[in-house]
């Protein structure tokens, strides 16, 4: 189920589980990330959360706070989910306490499994201190 991919996500983001997180998108995905940074394929998805589980989102944990699903066919889904972000920090190194974002995917079922097909992340509201 769709539901599942965001747990599981979730749960591999929060361990910052890099070959976790990729096994749940398809190979040739897009990503864009809060940056507005468009990682294409699965290898660069993993590769760049790696970096950033290295640096300013070494000590982050997301939590689901939200899920709209809609289905377009049997076999591929929009999602929207909403998310607070604890123990970040902006690129300029200052910390997030609590950062509000609100992503939007594509999930499509292949062989029985829902994949992430594309993804984007986007700040929503601001960050509350």
């Amino acid at each position: 189920m769709v539901r599942n991919v965001l747990a599981e996500y979730t749960v591999s983001w929060n361990r910052h589980d890099t070959a976790a997180v990729g096994r749940l998108f398809t190979e040739n995905c897009d990503y864009i990330n809060m940056a507005g940074v468009h990682w294409k394929g699965v290898h660069e998805v993993v590769r760049g959360q790696a970096e950033l589980f290295q640096n300013r989102l070494n000590t982050a944990v997301r939590r689901l706070t939200g899920a709209e699903v809609r289905f377009s066919t049997p076999d591929v889904a929009l999602v929207h989910a909403t998310w607070d972000v604890t123990g970040s920090s902006r690129p300029t190194g200052e910390a997030v306490p609590v950062l509000k974002e609100i992503t939007t995917m594509m999930m499509v079922k292949s062989d029985g499994k829902w994949l992430i097909t594309a993804f984007q992340d986007t700040e929503s509201g601001g960050s509350t201190k």
